[in-house]
């Protein structure tokens, strides 16, 4: 009986671009990989999860356990270096890159893009312009204008289906040559708490995430108890901090800049 009403001691897990998911993930030395092994892995109240600094994540951060008011579960950083990152973007491959017209470069992405995103060049987010489809204006400014983007459906008259066509003028780079990082938003919400209780969230970023409505950087719905504490969003279409029906959230030192061009939106704010 007293073993049973012992408290069960809080444990810590890191994360690191350079660990494993097979690993234990219990120290610095075997650390985890992915933000979808910290997803799928149950935590207990007190647990503290720290990703590496200078590290980035191109994968949502969504919390499923709760911690409680005296114990909450922490996200945070550990190490050396700037904060780590979670990107609403995934990297197109250069070669697959083919040319348009002019500057204008067109890419057919395995995966759909939001109708309403733009591309970022090496982490740069180029202007949205409009839907490609049946538009000449949109056409001819994405092919006279620099640094400008417009996304086409795989299918017409559909918003979301198995691809995406992107017009991208980059300016006269030809993206097979020039080295740069080209990536495309496919991803909402980086940071998530979906109705669970008592989270901290410290010393991350969240950053890439070029769509407009739903497309946030750091979303809280429902839950109570989050607290985030030095957290930064920039490069956002949408809502850079959302907190949507949470009671008792606190938010000390956050950073909202930098919102992408081309996107004026009711939407598009920083809290």
């Amino acid at each position: 009986i007293c073993l049973a009403c012992q408290s069960i001691p809080a444990a810590d897990y890191y994360v690191s671009n350079k660990g494993s998911d097979g690993n234990n993930g219990t120290s610095q030395a075997t650390p985890w990989k992915t933000a979808a092994k910290v997803n799928s892995t149950a935590f207990a109240p007190g647990d503290t999860i720290s990703f590496e600094r200078g590290g980035a994540w191109r994968e949502q951060l969504k919390p499923t356990c709760s911690g409680t008011a005296a114990s909450p579960i922490v996200f945070g950083a550990y190490g050396a270096g700037s904060k780590p990152q979670f990107l609403g973007t995934d990297v197109l491959k250069n070669d697959q890159f083919t040319l348009d017209q002019g500057s204008t470069y067109t890419y057919i992405t395995p995966f759909p893009v939001d109708r309403h995103t733009t591309l970022t060049i090496d982490g740069v987010p180029t202007s949205y312009v409009g839907f490609w489809t049946n538009d000449p204006s949109v056409r001819a400014t994405v092919n006279s204008t620099p640094n400008t983007t417009a996304i086409e459906d795989g299918w017409p008259g559909s918003v979301w289906n198995d691809h995406s066509i992107v017009h991208v003028n980059t300016g006269g780079s030809d993206p097979a040559k020039d080295g740069k990082v080209y990536a495309a938003c496919v991803r909402a919400n980086p940071i998530h708490s979906e109705y669970r209780d008592y989270l901290t969230f410290n010393d991350l970023v969240v950053a890439e995430v070029p769509g407009i409505e739903l497309f946030w950087g750091i979303r809280v719905d429902g839950g109570k108890g989050i607290h985030m504490a030095r957290c930064e969003v920039s490069g956002i279409g949408g809502v850079h901090f959302g907190i949507v029906g949470s009671q008792d959230f606190v938010g000390d030192d956050l950073v909202a800049g930098a919102p992408l061009p081309g996107q004026n939106y009711r939407l598009n704010i920083a809290f």
